[in-house]
């Protein structure tokens, strides 16, 4: 799943050695574990496991069924999700990732899945930013296998056969399939190494081959991007307390 090349901000020259230590590290840990998911319904339903002809033949893997574990199981506490759980703050995150994002429409419905899975909200707009540079109808036709990437996060037609085409485009279903997804994909891994590259390279791809190099160097991106977000948000969250502090 991948859209531009682009980062938010200054593009780094290179893929930094310890990362790509530290991703060679990490990705040699994963344990081999495939979830292919359904996508999931407005309406909430538990999906089923679903597989096509195609996604078989990508996946080297034994199948299991899905993991809910990965949707109630907490991730580390994050300072901004616990910002934006906050009545008084939420409104100060926000209006920062409605900057970020250019739409406080797609800030909100990003933040409420966010929430909803229990996921860093830096992670998921700095991995949106690569993805689509929130773009809505961003559309990728490149893949070699002959599959499409389409909308927000780029969700691939092979990973959620059951999506109608026009539903990728919805910004709510997409966000929501695609934290869902990562959410899962960070349970499985335990760490944001590994979860970015099962979610750009895809499962299989990374229990049989490892992760290759424009995962490792798509992955720089991403945690830079995050970086310089987070960076960000202490500026703001300090100017914001400030006005609080005025009125």
């Amino acid at each position: 799943m991948s859209y531009r090349k682009n980062s938010y901000g200054k593009r780094s020259s290179g893929i930094p050695a310890v990362l790509f230590l530290l991703g060679v590290l990490l990705l040699c840990t994963l344990y081999a574990a495939s979830k292919w998911f359904t996508p999931i319904s407005m309406e909430g339903n538990e999906p089923e496991l679903v597989l096509t002809e195609e996604a078989e033949e990508e996946i080297p893997v034994i199948l299991a069924s899905y993991n809910f574990l990965a949707l109630t199981e907490p991730h580390p506490s994050d300072h901004i999700l616990e910002l934006y759980r906050q009545p008084e703050t939420r409104n100060c995150v926000i209006e920062f990732f409605s900057g970020i994002c250019g739409s406080p429409e797609i800030a909100e419905i990003i933040l409420t899945s966010t929430d909803s899975f229990n996921i860093s909200p830096s992670l998921v707009f700095a991995l949106c930013w690569e993805e689509s540079h929130f773009d809505p109808q961003a559309v990728n036709n490149a893949n070699r296998n002959g599959s499409v990437d389409r909308g927000l996060f780029q969700l691939n037609n092979l990973s959620f056969p059951k999506l109608e085409t026009s539903a990728f485009f919805d910004p709510e279903v997409n966000a929501k399939n695609a934290i869902q997804y990562l959410s899962s994909c960070m349970k499985t891994c335990g760490n944001e190494v590994g979860a970015l590259a099962m979610y750009n390279a895809g499962i299989g791809r990374i229990n049989k081959m490892g992760a290759p190099w424009d995962t490792l160097d798509y992955i720089s991106r991403i945690l830079e991007n995050l970086e310089r977000i987070q960076s960000h948000f202490m500026e703001w969250e300090s100017c914001w307390q400030r006005r609080c502090d005025r009125h």
